[in-house]
Protein backbone atom coordinates (compact mmCIF):
# COMPACT_ATOMS: atom_id res chain seq x y z
CA UNK A 1 0.00 0.00 0.00
CA UNK A 2 1.84 3.37 -1.08
CA UNK A 3 2.14 5.84 1.72
CA UNK A 4 0.38 9.36 1.08
CA UNK A 5 2.46 10.88 3.24
CA UNK A 6 5.89 10.48 1.36
CA UNK A 7 4.29 12.45 -1.50
CA UNK A 8 4.00 16.01 0.48
CA UNK A 9 6.91 17.61 1.31
CA UNK A 10 7.79 17.59 5.64
CA UNK A 11 6.89 21.52 5.72
CA UNK A 12 5.39 23.88 4.11
CA UNK A 13 6.76 27.58 4.32
CA UNK A 14 3.83 29.82 3.82
CA UNK A 15 5.74 32.77 2.74
CA UNK A 16 7.47 30.54 -0.30
CA UNK A 17 4.04 29.09 -0.60
CA UNK A 18 2.21 32.47 -1.24
CA UNK A 19 5.33 34.11 -3.11
CA UNK A 20 4.91 30.83 -5.71
CA UNK A 21 1.16 31.84 -5.57
CA UNK A 22 1.68 35.30 -6.47
CA UNK A 23 4.44 34.75 -9.11
CA UNK A 24 1.80 32.46 -10.88
CA UNK A 25 -0.65 34.45 -10.66
CA UNK A 26 1.29 37.14 -12.69
CA UNK A 27 2.36 35.00 -15.24
CA UNK A 28 -1.43 33.44 -15.77
CA UNK A 29 -4.72 34.71 -14.90
CA UNK A 30 -5.66 32.51 -12.75
CA UNK A 31 -9.08 32.18 -12.21
CA UNK A 32 -10.22 32.62 -8.39
CA UNK A 33 -13.94 32.34 -8.42
CA UNK A 34 -16.34 30.10 -6.58
CA UNK A 35 -17.52 29.03 -9.94
CA UNK A 36 -14.37 28.61 -11.53
CA UNK A 37 -13.23 26.77 -9.04
CA UNK A 38 -15.53 24.15 -9.32
CA UNK A 39 -15.52 23.59 -12.71
CA UNK A 40 -11.77 23.43 -12.47
CA UNK A 41 -12.15 20.83 -9.86
CA UNK A 42 -14.88 19.09 -12.04
CA UNK A 43 -12.77 19.04 -14.94
CA UNK A 44 -10.36 17.15 -13.76
CA UNK A 45 -12.42 14.67 -11.64
CA UNK A 46 -13.84 13.96 -14.96
CA UNK A 47 -10.68 13.33 -16.52
CA UNK A 48 -9.20 11.38 -14.00
CA UNK A 49 -12.19 8.87 -13.93
CA UNK A 50 -12.17 8.62 -17.88
CA UNK A 51 -8.15 7.88 -18.02
CA UNK A 52 -8.53 5.35 -15.00
CA UNK A 53 -12.05 4.02 -15.17
CA UNK A 54 -12.46 3.11 -11.60
CA UNK A 55 -13.85 5.24 -8.89
CA UNK A 56 -11.18 4.61 -6.96
CA UNK A 57 -8.89 7.43 -8.63
CA UNK A 58 -11.57 9.80 -6.57
CA UNK A 59 -10.57 8.19 -3.21
CA UNK A 60 -6.99 8.49 -4.23
CA UNK A 61 -7.34 12.16 -4.98
CA UNK A 62 -9.62 13.06 -2.07
CA UNK A 63 -6.97 11.30 0.38
CA UNK A 64 -4.13 13.40 -1.28
CA UNK A 65 -6.15 16.53 -0.83
CA UNK A 66 -6.41 15.81 2.60
CA UNK A 67 -2.87 14.82 3.30
CA UNK A 68 -1.77 18.21 2.07
CA UNK A 69 -4.74 20.17 3.84
CA UNK A 70 -3.30 18.08 7.15
CA UNK A 71 0.45 19.69 6.57
CA UNK A 72 -0.37 22.41 5.56
CA UNK A 73 -2.41 22.99 8.81
CA UNK A 74 -0.29 21.32 11.18
CA UNK A 75 2.33 23.82 9.49
CA UNK A 76 0.31 26.71 10.32
CA UNK A 77 -0.31 25.93 13.70
CA UNK A 78 3.09 25.49 14.58
CA UNK A 79 3.93 29.02 13.41
CA UNK A 80 0.74 30.67 14.74
CA UNK A 81 0.08 31.69 18.16
CA UNK A 82 -2.16 30.85 20.89
CA UNK A 83 -5.77 30.98 20.22
CA UNK A 84 -4.91 30.84 16.25
CA UNK A 85 -2.32 27.68 16.88
CA UNK A 86 -5.24 25.81 18.52
CA UNK A 87 -7.72 26.51 15.96
CA UNK A 88 -5.05 25.25 12.83
CA UNK A 89 -4.52 22.61 15.44
CA UNK A 90 -8.32 21.80 15.86
CA UNK A 91 -8.85 22.02 11.73
CA UNK A 92 -5.76 19.34 11.36
CA UNK A 93 -6.97 16.91 13.39
CA UNK A 94 -10.99 17.67 12.05
CA UNK A 95 -8.96 16.97 8.62
CA UNK A 96 -7.01 13.88 9.85
CA UNK A 97 -10.31 12.42 10.61
CA UNK A 98 -12.20 12.78 7.17
CA UNK A 99 -8.85 11.59 6.31
CA UNK A 100 -8.71 8.29 8.52
CA UNK A 101 -12.41 7.51 7.49
CA UNK A 102 -12.28 7.69 3.64
CA UNK A 103 -9.71 5.55 3.92
CA UNK A 104 -11.88 3.30 5.82
CA UNK A 105 -14.62 3.18 3.09
CA UNK A 106 -14.40 0.23 0.52
CA UNK A 107 -14.60 0.60 -3.20
CA UNK A 108 -14.38 -3.07 -3.87
CA UNK A 109 -11.89 -5.24 -5.14
CA UNK A 110 -9.53 -2.54 -7.09
CA UNK A 111 -9.14 -0.40 -3.90
CA UNK A 112 -5.82 -1.21 -2.73
CA UNK A 113 -6.23 1.13 0.04
CA UNK A 114 -9.05 -0.90 2.09
CA UNK A 115 -8.50 -3.13 4.96
CA UNK A 116 -9.57 -6.01 3.30
CA UNK A 117 -7.39 -5.99 -0.01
Amino acid sequence: MPSFMNLVPESVNPDELQKLLDDKRKQKKCKSSAESMFDIATKHLDAMIEDVCDPVVHKTAALLVLDRMIRWHMTMAQQADGENALAWSQDSGRLSAAYDLLREVSLGESDFMAEEN
